[in-house]
């Protein structure tokens, strides 16, 4: 662009012009790599529901199939879609409602059973992200209605997570 005040013609101008792009788009292409990197990780927050730090939060915790997405249907207008199968939701939903003067956001996070931490999906990890870092109120829910030992299991889990709940 320096050159251009220097060029004392239009056909000058035009080729100076030639010559930038082209050095544009060499240099697009020899960092296309990061590029495609960057538009995926953008992809990827771009499907991350947005919280309003101002906001109080309620996270909605527990393990698959303890009707988490029901709660958060009856409690806002959302309308998540509930299956029939554990493990339906595919990722955190938000929903929001007012209860007197207080703004609340409840963020409905996928159920997790008791594994390894390195076994888990990224969707568990987006769960476990949420009980780490966000300022929130946490309601647990448990399944008592079929049997002891998928009551004992999820007790386990709980137990395993709570090194994550904020206090």
């Amino acid at each position: 662009i320096k050159l251009l005040k220097y060029a004392n013609s239009v056909y000058a101008c035009k080729q100076l012009k030639k010559n930038v792009f082209g050095k544009i788009c060499s240099n697009i292409r020899k960092i296309d790599s990061s590029l495609v990197f960057l538009e995926k990780i953008r992809i990827c927050l771009k499907k991350l529901p947005s919280l309003n730090p101002c906001k109080r939060i309620i996270v909605l915790g527990g393990s698959p199939g303890t009707g988490k997405s029901s709660l958060l249907n009856k409690l806002t207008s959302s309308n998540i879609k509930i299956g029939n199968k554990d493990n339906e939701s595919k990722g955190l939903s938000v929903g929001h409602f007012t209860n007197f003067f207080f703004k609340w956001q409840i963020l409905d996070t996928i159920g997790i059973n008791c594994k390894k931490i390195k076994k888990y999906n990224s969707f568990e990890m987006q769960t476990i992200n949420a009980y780490v870092h966000l300022n929130y109120n946490l309601i647990y829910l448990f399944d008592s209605s079929d049997n002891n030992q998928k009551f004992c299991i999820e007790i386990n889990a709980f137990l395993m997570l709570r090194k994550f709940f904020k206090n």
